[in-house]
């Protein structure tokens, strides 16, 4: 994207994209597509980008990320122009591919402490399809779809298994109403055609716009008010887990008493078992994944993320522990559960977005309806 400097508010910076789409999109083979990326950061946000190159226009600031595949290439940059939606989240508009991206803003997250990509609920990014639906007459032409074996999402023919669908044709509104129906299966990318027009919506907060003007650019910002505010409570959740020490004076002694803000999931439409559990201290591929499956190959890659040490479960009733590493960003805490609940005790190198990771992937494998909360906080269903 070629944005030239000026001092921009949303609506400007948007209405010069629209207007301009030759010169904003010059040089691109492909159609002139407009990506936006809901991106969880820290309250002070740009000091996580001080050592790449920014330039502040009003309300948008572009920053150029050189590429980390390979230092002795001499690659273009790739810009990304970010709003600041609300306070600790971001949108970052690109005309990227997915290999740019890759190659800079994904692997700038996955090793910067203070930054992940948002994560939609698989029950809420249902929400927003038949929203679409609803308001617009939006038609769905193409779909993932997974369920997770426990998963308790109603099904009707053989439930306790991992399934994942990848589908298109003129029918996929039908075909994905039938397999929620008959397997239980919640959408995790659509595809969608309203009038003339078609937009990609995506669980990790990826939104794409296949043609660009003020209704599908409009549409964007609808869904992502609709979705800002539940977003936002998982962020302030999770950056509220701490570990801080508290120094009490007993006569000449200072003692130190460690103070804990823990976090709880819960599953309201699943009951933990032993064996769930030990799938997920030592998690397997359950059968062979192709290259195109790239679904599966991020549900790895979250599993990769974590490693589980000291682990201990026993059954009767079900009891479980262990101290979780999160690989990429270094941050150390300990869960505790039941059968219907696990609370998350923060330890060291304390960053919100690692807990954010490991609710995504207990959510993923054991409950799409899954809550994350204060462990302090009742919860109301």
């Amino acid at each position: 994207m070629k944005i030239p400097d000026n001092h921009y508010t949303l609506e400007t910076f948007v209405e010069y994209i629209i207007d301009n789409l030759e010169e904003v999109f010059e040089g691109r083979k492909e159609r002139k597509t407009l990506k936006a990326y809901l991106i969880y950061v820290i309250k002070d946000w740009k000091t996580i980008f001080s050592g790449l190159k920014s330039v502040t226009l009003g309300d948008i600031v572009r920053i150029s990320f050189e590429s980390f595949r390979n230092a002795e290439i001499d690659e273009p940059s790739t810009d990304f122009y970010i709003y600041e939606w609300m306070p600790g989240l971001l949108l970052m508009f690109t005309s990227s591919t997915k290999e740019e991206y890759e190659n800079t803003l994904k692997h700038f997250i996955s090793s910067t402490r203070g930054i992940t990509g948002s994560w939609i609920k698989p029950s809420l990014l249902d929400e927003m399809k038949n929203y679409l639906i609803d308001k617009y007459d939006a038609k769905v032409y193409r779909f993932i779809a997974r369920r997770y074996r426990y998963w308790k999402y109603a099904a009707r023919i053989r439930p306790d298994y991992d399934r994942r669908l990848s589908y298109s044709g003129e029918d996929a509104n039908q075909t994905l109403r039938e397999v929620q129906d008959l397997y239980g299966m919640i959408p995790s990318s659509l595809d969608i055609r309203i009038q003339d027009w078609k937009m990609q919506i995506n669980r990790n907060g990826l939104f794409v716009i296949r043609q660009v003007n003020r209704k599908t650019v409009g549409i964007l910002q609808e869904l992502i008010e609709r979705i800002a505010t539940e977003q936002i409570r998982i962020r302030n959740t999770s950056e509220k887990f701490n570990v801080q020490t508290k120094h009490i004076s007993a006569g000449t002694e200072q003692i130190r008493i460690p103070r804990i803000t823990a976090g709880k999931i819960t599953l309201p439409k699943t009951i933990l078992s032993q064996l769930m559990i030990n799938r997920m201290f030592h998690p397997s591929d359950p059968y062979e994944i192709g290259e195109s499956e790239k679904e599966d190959e991020e549900m790895k890659q979250i599993e990769k993320e974590f490693s589980f040490v000291d682990t201990y479960v026993r059954e009767g009733p079900l009891i479980f522990a262990a101290t979780v590493v999160d690989e990429n960003k270094g941050t150390v805490f300990g869960i505790s559960g039941s059968d219907r609940e696990m609370a998350i005790i923060p330890k060291h190198r304390i960053t919100f977005e690692s807990f954010i990771r490991f609710y995504d992937l207990v959510a993923l494998n054991f409950d799409y309806d899954a809550n994350l909360t204060l462990f302090s906080e009742e919860l109301i269903v």
